[in-house]
């Protein structure tokens, strides 16, 4: 995706969704602790899932991708971010048939 202010091609974290599955998880975990030691409260549940979607929701971090260019496959229309080095060699492999990507952006 891309930054609505700079416009850098952002990802989100691998590692980190593993970390706020395990805290949705938790979240849900300690809504059943409640209910089974305090009784069932559809509000205290409702809440204390709130608080761990809230806190899953900030803690949502995006890093910048650093490619420096975008390609499009002509046959597929498929986009992909490369690194210059990787369309160097793209072309030398490619050189003397047809190529079919093509630079769509610079970085």
């Amino acid at each position: 995706m891309r930054c609505p202010k700079c416009s850098q091609l952002l990802m989100d974290d691998p590692k980190n969704n593993y970390f706020l599955v395990v805290l949705l998880i938790a979240g849900v975990g300690l809504s059943m602790v409640f209910r089974h030691f305090f009784g069932e409260s559809a509000w205290r549940d409702i809440a204390i899932l709130a608080v761990f979607s809230v806190v899953f929701v900030m803690l949502v971090r995006f890093r910048v991708v650093k490619k420096e260019l975008v390609i499009r496959n002509t046959q597929t229309n498929e986009l992909s971010y490369i690194n210059l080095t990787d369309w160097e060699e793209i072309l030398k492999n490619t050189k003397g048939k047809e190529n079919i990507f093509e630079i769509i952006e610079r970085f």
